[in-house]
């Protein structure tokens, strides 16, 4: 488990009540970050008020979920903790293709998957997507890749690509190009120049040399492997 919290983690309320004693009383309610829902629940003491426990709960979706203590009597005040819950790592988002995944990433870099991995893999995805947007090549019924050697391909480059963002994040190995050149395309930009990068630079040479030797790089017609409609 992360330092945080993933959604389907349980989580159990407790509070110390530094000045608390027989007279105290301590009351909590939980809000659910999705639908604002305020949740009521059951508190109890075991060493005299001093230490409250409530009853345990589901991180059902992620955001930011509340817990809010209201003591009274000795020691009386109110006091919230604000819970970060990630979505769940192992959860496959509904139409979104992925063309790695963790077990791929560790075998292909021969390193333990560091943390965020499974983001970046979906993040890469949608790079080498767009790189490859120009590519003819028979698909199934959920968009991926039926060729072997083309699905290999977006497997290894998808990998490639992850590894740059986590080398890089969001400005790519060419930060401080002034013109890149890929194929016939080419880009300028200013020296010192800041914010996102186009997906070609985003993906990282790696990822770029592997699509271009499976050719997946050209302009259809160019000899890419051909989809289904026919060409």
């Amino acid at each position: 488990m992360s330092d945080g919290y993933d959604v389907g983690d349980w989580r159990i309320p407790t509070l110390a009540v530094a000045e608390g004693d027989g007279f105290t009383v301590a009351l909590v309610e939980v809000v659910n970050p999705s639908t604002g829902a305020v949740v009521p629940l059951a508190a109890a003491t075991s060493d005299g008020g001093k230490t409250w426990e409530a009853a345990p709960y589901e991180l059902t979706v992620s955001g930011e979920w509340v817990e809010r203590w209201t003591v009274t009597g000795s020691g009386a005040g109110k006091q919230r903790f604000v819970l970060a819950v990630a979505p769940d790592p192992a959860a496959v988002l509904p139409g979104v293709r992925v063309y790695a995944t963790t077990t791929d990433y560790a075998d292909q870099l021969r390193v333990a998957p560091p943390a965020g991995t499974r983001g970046r893999l979906v993040d890469a995805s949608r790079l080498v997507e767009e790189a490859t947007m120009h590519a003819l090549y028979d698909v199934d019924g959920d968009g991926m890749p039926t060729d072997a050697a083309v699905l290999a391909a977006f497997k290894a480059a998808t990998v490639a690509a992850a590894d740059n963002l986590r080398k890089n994040g969001d400005q790519g190995d060419a930060a401080n190009w002034a013109t890149l050149s890929i194929g016939s395309l080419s880009m300028t930009r200013a020296a010192g120049a800041t914010g996102p990068q186009p997906a070609a630079v985003r993906i990282g040479d790696n990822a770029r040399r592997i699509l271009q030797l499976a050719g997946l790089l050209g302009q259809p017609g160019s000899g890419q492997p051909r989809d289904a409609l026919g060409w």
